[in-house]
Parts: C-alpha cells; sequence; structure tokens
C-alpha cells in the first residue's frame, strides 16, 4: 500500500471489563491521487493481541458528515457487544480534489451539492472505490478475521452501501446506521427539497444495480427511525425491499419513534439522533447487536450446508460418471 506509516501508542481509558481492553493504534496518511484528495486510515489493534485460534472480527467504520473520528471508548463499547476481539478500521472520506468534494465514494461538483443535495446528483468516484477496498482486502489478508463487517453512520452509512456495492465479497456484513441512497424518492417538499421526478429516477435506477451486487453480501442490515428527517426511511426500505427481491438477506431494525432523538449531543428534534442509542448504549446489545450476531450464525449454517450439497452433488455426479463408465465397458 503507498501509505505513509505513523504508528502511535496511544490507547483506551476504558475499564477492565470482558472485551474493553486498550487498543494500540497505526495511522496511516495518503496524498492527493487518482482524482481524489487526501485520506487517512487508524487501525486500532485490540490489546492483548487475539491468538491465532481465537475468532476475531474485523470492523470498518465509516464517519458522518462531520467528519469527526469515533474514540476508543466507543470502539471498546462496540467491541464488547460484539463479544469478541475487534480490529477496528477508520479511514477519513477524501478532502476535496480540485472542483470535486467527497461524500465518501462519491464526487460531486460545488454545482451538484447545490441544497446538499451531492448525495443525489454525485457519481461514484471509482479510482477511490479500487483504493479503499484494496487498502481493505489487504488489512483483510493481514488480519484474518473469522468476519469482515463495514458499518457507519448517517454519511458513514452512506458510504458504507457504496463499499458494499463495489465489492460485496469482501464483506460478510453491511450495516447502514441512519444512512441512505444514491438519489431520492422523497417529495420536494421535504428537508433537501430534491427536484422530482430527476431524483427518483436517479434512485431507481441505481437501486436496481446496487441491490444485483448486495445480494451477495451475507447480511445486510439498516438501522433506521422512521421519524428520520435528515435520511430517508422508505428510501432505505426500497433499498432493503430490492436487496430481497433479489434473492439476498436484507433486514430494518427500526428505531422506536421515542428513541429517535435520544442522543446526548442532539441538539434538533428531526428524528436523525439514535447513535447512542442504537450503536454504544446498553439498549444497543439486544436491539442491534445481538440480531446482526444471529444473523451471521445463520448465514454461516447456510454457507456450510450448501457447501455441504455442493460437495454431495459433486460426488454423486462423479459415481454415476463411474457407473456409466463401467457398464459401457
Amino acid at each position: 500500500m503507498p501509505w505513509t506509516a505513523g504508528p502511535s501508542a496511544s490507547s483506551s481509558s476504558a475499564s477492565s471489563q470482558s472485551f474493553r481492553e486498550k487498543f494500540i493504534v497505526e495511522e496511516f496518511s495518503q496524498p492527493s491521487a487518482d482524482g481524489f484528495g487526501c485520506f487517512s486510515m487508524k487501525l486500532h489493534k485490540p490489546q492483548p493481541a487475539p491468538t491465532p485460534d481465537q475468532k476475531c472480527f474485523f470492523l470498518i467504520w465509516l464517519h458522518g458528515m462531520d467528519k469527526v473520528d469515533i474514540g476508543q471508548d466507543d470502539l471498546a463499547s462496540v467491541q464488547q457487544h460484539l463479544g469478541r476481539p475487534t480490529y477496528f478500521l477508520v479511514p477519513r472520506s477524501p478532502d476535496r480534489c480540485g472542483p470535486l468534494g467527497f461524500y465518501w465514494s462519491v464526487a460531486y461538483t460545488r454545482e451538484q451539492n447545490t441544497n446538499d443535495l451531492g448525495f443525489v446528483f454525485g457519481q461514484p468516484h471509482t479510482p477511490f472505490l479500487e483504493r479503499i477496498t484494496a487498502d481493505i482486502r489487504s488489512f483483510k489478508e493481514r488480519l484474518r478475521p473469522s468476519k469482515v463487517l463495514l458499518m457507519g453512520y448517517s454519511m458513514g452509512g452512506f458510504g458504507a452501501i457504496q463499499l458494499g456495492c463495489h465489492a460485496p465479497d469482501l464483506f460478510d456484513a453491511v450495516i447502514s446506521v441512519a444512512g441512505y441512497g444514491l438519489g431520492t424518492r422523497e417529495p420536494v417538499t421535504s428537508s433537501y427539497h430534491p427536484p422530482q421526478p430527476r431524483s427518483s429516477e436517479i434512485f431507481d435506477a441505481w437501486v436496481s444495480t446496487a441491490a444485483s451486487q448486495l445480494r451477495q453480501v451475507s447480511v445486510v442490515c439498516a438501522v433506521h427511525a422512521k421519524a428520520d428527517k435528515i435520511s430517508s426511511f422508505e428510501d432505505v426500505n426500497a433499498i432493503l425491499a430490492a436487496i430481497r427481491e433479489a434473492g439476498g438477506d436484507a433486514f430494518m431494525l427500526e428505531v422506536p419513534a421515542d428513541k429517535a432523538n435520544s442522543s446526548s449531543k442532539a441538539r434538533k428534534k428531526n428524528g436523525h439522533s439514535y447513535y447512542d442509542y442504537a450503536v454504544l448504549g446498553k439498549s444497543g446489545k439486544d436491539f442491534f447487536y445481538q440480531v446482526l450476531l444471529d444473523r451471521l450464525d445463520a448465514a454461516q449454517e447456510r454457507a456450510t450446508a450448501d457447501k455441504e450439497l455442493a460437495t454431495a452433488d459433486k460426488e454423486r455426479l462423479q459415481k454415476l460418471k463411474a457407473a456409466v463408465a463401467a457398464a459401457e465397458r
């Protein structure tokens, strides 16, 4: 990887409860290249390091529009909810490059981002998608986790869906929390005032392609509040429905209405503040994480059964061919 590495020994101040151990951080940065701006990554490594026989997770966390870095105490909470040692890769969305700004892998011009509609009129930036998924694949080969999870909040959920579409074979689960898709079916009267029918046409065309890709991911999960006025609940529901129709495993976890503005840092009652409830708090364990783990286990069981069936079919075919050959002799 063409990265400038700067390992550091920072660690969380979390307590010594199970799976709330400290992390050691490796930092990487890359200058502007291939039409996208400078971006960086942090790899948070659980301590003590997992033993070779431990089943650890590798979770890629994508930040939201504010680009605020997730703290190590928050990562320790997520690791505790997952119940196993977890490596966290925390990249940063690329900086502006010339006329282009970036919502993760979707690039937009200033004109396209009028009224913050870059998520409607922007375009997937293939060079960045290739770069970041290649880097994730390299870390996966190095760490050898049992599962690779891709997860983000708000714009990070949008980014998770885009990366999952580009490299579905790379991830065991794609999780969008308060996320959205490319384009929107929301009416002109909604918060972003998207022009219709053009915004819906973009969304519908994108969904048909996205579903065929995301169906290949073992588990696709969305965590969303119906009261969310920033990210469209109905758009995300449509994405999940298209994935299921294409044969994939996609499901929604609906945040209760009274929790949609429950995050401690919520400043506006826009239904978009359930990060604490879904991701960090004790409530997230049963509401989200246990459901996710159960779906991952079920997907693994299906994959094992499919593999055993394929092996049995192959053996039967070989026996049939041998019998036909014997009869012809």
